[in-house]
């Protein structure tokens, strides 16, 4: 969800309308991995200040077909990642 893989021009942006589009981004890539009945998906929400890891934990939280998820040092990823399961 690195806001430069999402927006060309993204420079251009505020903050809130950058956190907004990543936060769509990340509820399309959750329907669509349950969709698709994929058994789990990675979510790679970076370290920043953790105003996205919030957002993206609580909407994880509010959404019935995720089963757990799982914000843990990841060899690939840091702490910049969350694996998100489905039921």
């Amino acid at each position: 969800m690195h806001i430069e893989k999402l927006v060309k021009d993204f420079h251009k942006l505020d903050t809130a309308t950058i956190l907004d589009i990543q936060m769509r981004e990340c509820q399309n890539a959750l329907e669509l991995a349950s969709a698709t009945h994929q058994r789990s998906l990675v979510l790679i929400h970076g370290i920043g200040n953790g105003r996205l890891r919030e957002k993206v934990h609580s909407l994880l939280n509010q959404t019935k077909y995720v089963k757990r998820y799982v914000y843990d040092f990841d060899s690939r990823y840091g702490y910049g990642a969350t694996e998100v399961f489905f039921s």
